[in-house]
């Protein structure tokens, strides 16, 4: 039982007169301490001291005893408990304490509850959707000291746009001291060059990228680019290759962009178009003069002849119709008739391998010839096939304010062969690969009053390739032409450049009937079937046109082809079965002839 004040206050007025054991016993008791004490003397003072000293401290030992009795369940709570005993006792260690104790007990609970907390969230880790960075830092977030920090480091980088700078700084933020942080940094360094490269889609950009970056971070995409644009260009140039200009290929060799047994092995180019491509400009240098040669020809058809007209816009083919028909097996250009020299030119050009300038806007020309069926020379089809610009027939149909266009208006000396006596043949020519074409061209308008010098203006105009010839039908079908129309024996078709419409070569008609029957069955076959039914055209073909497929041959970039007369054959052999032949004349006919 505790005190009195009085007692109290008797046992420290007696304190050197007490039995040290009965006084040291109020003191434990906390009766009474030694400060209360300041008359005790200094030999029982130090007595009580060492005492006091060498036993056990009472709170600690309570503390302790608390700690003990809950520590069968480990929990958070006990942990605190545990962790404020040891920093409060290790220090001064009292007598009988349990410090060491309490350590080995702070990890047997610390693993107990890590062990805890590891199946916990294991169970959590085990939801997560490890392609998604979202879910992988929402885990993070909730367990900061997770074992899978490092497995959550590598996918959320496997997760990283390395194209996207703020996916790659919101990486840096959240992963600041990992392995991948200064190779994001990095990648952010060279992300605008590379973006920059990649966005401008030149194939030359990209393999200057590749070959001066072999450090990258993006040398990967760089050559996957460069491979698919490579490959993408090598199919290009094998499908257009007049497209592409010499220079253009030479630079790609010389650069080292492409190697010639690559160009090779794509069948871009042959070793002898290589060779021609790279002497071109010698080669041209021995070839007539164009222009030249264009002035000095004539529009005569010859009497007695058919004459065969090829209608269509600019650009649909037209003169390497021409071209192809000049070097054809069974046809003979006289290039002594009044378009012989141009006839020379297309030739020469031909054999050449080199398709000829576009001819002048009002350009007309005719080219005397004779078609002779192989092993037959008694007798032979006589044509003039007349070259005819289509720059002055697209434009005089599609710039027209007043909507109305005839013959009158084909270029100089068209109008007079079309009205001329000879039978007619007509062949329209279409474009497969365009449906329209940009016109321009440059017209005299007057003279300057005070130079006389020549004025000039450019016309421009986009040429719709079905509405042109739908307009050329009617043309044809106008009253005012139906003493040209009686003369005509035939009106066919002829769809250039089949050489991209289909490979093998005996898949292009169905190509081409397929293109036909779509764009131009209905508003032109039609009512062209109705006008030769009118005039007693294509008879032998129950009034229906035919159409035929042409390509000069396999181009090849530079404007260069391989000849192949296969098309310009088949064409010559149309022409012959819609033509009337005359028997040439043997010696003793013609001595007949001169008797009679």
């Amino acid at each position: 039982m505790p005190l009195t004040e009085l007692q109290r206050k008797t046992l420290i007025d007696k304190c050197n007169s007490i039995n040290i054991n009965t006084l040291m016993s109020y003191i434990q008791s906390k009766d009474v301490t030694l400060a209360d004490m300041p008359k005790l003397s200094a030999e029982r003072r130090a007595y009580i001291e060492q005492y006091q000293h060498n036993m056990p401290n009472a709170q600690e030992q309570s503390e302790w005893n608390e700690i003990a009795a809950s520590s069968a369940v480990k929990t958070e709570a006990l942990l605190t408990k545990i962790k404020a005993y040891i920093s409060r006792w290790e220090s001064e260690r009292p007598t009988g304490n349990h410090v060491d104790e309490a350590r080995t007990l702070q990890n047997q609970v610390e693993a107990e509850l890590s062990a805890q907390q590891a199946s916990i969230e294991q169970g959590d880790w085990n939801m997560v959707d490890v392609f998604s960075a979202q879910s992988l830092l929402a885990h993070l977030q909730k367990y900061p000291h997770t074992t899978h920090r490092q497995e959550i480091e590598e996918a959320v980088w496997n997760c990283t746009n390395k194209e996207n700078a703020q996916e790659l700084q919101s990486f840096v933020a959240q992963f600041s001291g990992s392995m991948h942080a200064m190779e994001a940094q990095n990648i952010m360094m060279a992300l605008n060059e590379w973006s920059m490269v990649k966005s401008s889609s030149n194939l030359v950009e990209i393999t200057n990228y590749v070959k001066n970056h072999p450090q990258s971070p993006f040398l990967f995409q760089a050559q996957a680019m460069m491979m698919s644009m490579k490959q993408n260009e090598l199919e290009n140039m094998k499908r257009n290759g007049e497209k592409y200009e010499k220079d253009t290929i030479l630079d790609y060799i010389s650069t080292g962009l492409f190697s010639e047994s690559e160009l090779f092995a794509a069948n871009v180019l042959t070793p002898q178009i290589l060779d021609t491509l790279r002497q071109m400009d010698k080669i041209k240098q021995c070839l007539p003069n164009v222009q030249q040669n264009i002035e000095s020809s004539k529009a005569v058809c010859k009497e007695g002849c058919t004459d065969v007209f090829f209608w269509g816009i600019p650009s649909t083919g037209k003169t390497c119709v021409l071209m192809g028909l000049s070097c054809a097996s069974n046809i003979h250009i006289n290039l002594a008739s009044a378009g012989g020299d141009y006839g020379s030119t297309l030739m020469q050009y031909t054999q050449a391998g080199f398709t000829i300038p576009a001819t002048p806007g009002n350009f007309v020309t005719t080219l005397e010839a004779s078609i002779h069926t192989p092993g037959d020379t008694e007798q032979a089809h006589h044509v003039n096939l007349v070259e005819m610009s289509g720059e002055e027939f697209a434009f005089q149909i599609v710039n027209n304010p007043n909507h109305e266009f005839s013959f009158e208006d084909m270029g100089a000396g068209a109008t007079e062969l079309l009205k001329g006596p000879n039978r007619k043949l007509f062949f329209i020519v279409i474009d497969p690969t365009a449906d329209r074409v940009s016109l321009n061209r440059k017209i005299l308008v007057g003279y300057d009053g005070e130079t006389g010098e020549p004025k000039y203006e450019y016309q421009y105009a986009t040429a719709n390739q079905r509405i042109v010839l739908q307009k050329l039908v009617d043309l044809f079908s106008l009253e005012e032409n139906k003493e040209i129309m009686k003369k005509v024996d035939g009106i066919h078709f002829i769809m250039t450049k089949s050489d991209r419409l289909a490979k093998p070569a005996h898949m292009r008609m169905d190509a081409a009937l397929s293109i036909f029957k779509a764009q131009y069955e209905g508003n032109i076959l039609g009512p062209l079937k109705m006008l030769c039914e009118r005039y007693n055209i294509n008879t032998p073909t129950k009034f229906h046109p035919e159409l035929f497929t042409f390509s000069l041959g396999d181009f090849y970039p530079g404007k260069i082809f391989k000849y192949n007369s296969t098309d310009a054959d088949m064409l010559a052999n149309a022409i012959q079965n819609s033509t009337h032949a005359i028997k040439n004349m043997t010696w003793w006919g013609k001595f007949k002839n001169a008797v009679n």
